[in-house]
């Protein structure tokens, strides 16, 4: 078990990818706190997690309120003494172009996107660095990397953002042992901001021609990056932006 003893926390992880990272490392021997707004979402994970005979717990999380940051760290040491890991994974996806897009969803996009993940990262390094050690993964995406639709240009700012933050913090954080990462995903099947409504089966097909391996992969792509990431396997790594893409971006 590549995280036996660990403690991880996972925002977000009420579904999607979130949830899928959080039943991996449970799997791989960590105990993990459930961070998520929507606690019936949150307490269905811990249920699967303790299914695997693994330790869970769920906190209640508004990404983009500061006390709400530091209350899951604060919360996740109470039960498990100490914090090992922290994926943030929370987020909002909006369509709002540089044209439509209001001030409200703007503020909203960055608080949920990017200043958020800022703040959870401030909370959990002073625990990580009287450990000696952490990691951190911050959840981007391939619209960080590229463009690929041209009606997003505040989704893709804050996720873009999220690279340059980390990166920062991987170079600030480096001295006292803290490796930060990121992870882009590609196409994923998930229904964040109502993606399965929105991506029909001719959409899917369409977007699929660019990826180089045809397919449109499901959250538990995101799982062994996430592990790799998390576990001593990569002590030695930080700074990275892993794209897990299906090879999208390198065919441009």
């Amino acid at each position: 078990m590549k995280l036996k003893g660990k403690v991880a926390i996972v925002t977000g992880a009420g579904r999607g990818i979130g949830r899928a990272i959080a039943l991996g490392f449970a799997r791989e021997g960590a105990s993990v706190a459930v961070a998520n707004i929507n606690m019936t979402n949150a307490a269905e994970t811990v249920s699967q997690i303790e299914a695997y005979g693994g330790k869970g717990i769920a906190v209640k999380l508004d990404i983009a309120k500061v006390e709400d940051n530091q209350q899951m760290v604060d919360e996740t040491v109470k039960a498990f003494g100490r914090v090992d890991i922290l994926v943030n994974n929370a987020g909002v996806r909006n369509q709002a172009s540089l044209f439509d897009c209001t001030p409200e969803l703007w503020e909203h996009a960055v608080d949920a996107n990017l200043r958020g993940l800022f703040w959870a990262m401030k909370a959990v390094t002073p625990y990580m660095i009287k450990q000696g050690k952490g990691k951190i993964i911050n959840i981007s995406s391939l619209q960080g990397v590229r463009q690929c639709n041209p009606d997003r240009t505040a989704y893709c700012s804050t996720k873009a953002g999220i690279i340059s933050m980390a990166r920062a913090a991987a170079v600030e954080l480096g001295p006292y042992n803290i490796c930060v990462n990121t992870i882009s995903p590609g196409t994923i099947e998930t229904n964040m901001g109502g993606l399965k409504t929105l991506f029909t089966p001719e959409i899917i097909a369409e977007r699929c021609k660019y990826i180089p391996l045809r397919y449109r992969a499901t959250p538990d792509a995101l799982i062994g990056p996430a592990i790799f990431l998390a576990s001593d396997d990569s002590d030695y790594v930080t700074g990275v932006n892993m794209l897990v893409d299906g090879g999208w971006c390198a065919s441009d």
